[in-house]
């Protein structure tokens, strides 16, 4: 192996409590952007299962009110009929 003769200042090197520092802002900005992300997903989650429900609900007011309307016109008719 080669040896690596590299000087290191020391004096420019930073203290331990101001990498500590350091490291605890790059975990504290990890952390809150993995919560914003998740807290993104869930809501865009929710979003997409309430446009699911509000479809499902669209479909069946539909088919009611189609059942309404022909109810209606066999009524109607029948009125009608008896005139």
């Amino acid at each position: 192996m080669a040896e690596c003769n590299v000087s290191i200042d020391q004096n420019k090197l930073p203290g331990v409590k101001e990498v500590c520092k350091d490291f605890a802002v790059l975990e504290d900005h990890s952390l809150a952007y993995n919560l914003q992300e998740q807290e993104i997903e869930s809501h865009l989650a929710s979003n997409v299962h309430k446009n699911r429900l509000v479809q499902k609900d669209l479909q069946v007011a539909k088919k009611l009110q189609e059942e309404e309307d022909e109810r209606a016109k066999i009524q109607s008719q029948k009125k009608n009929i008896d005139m």
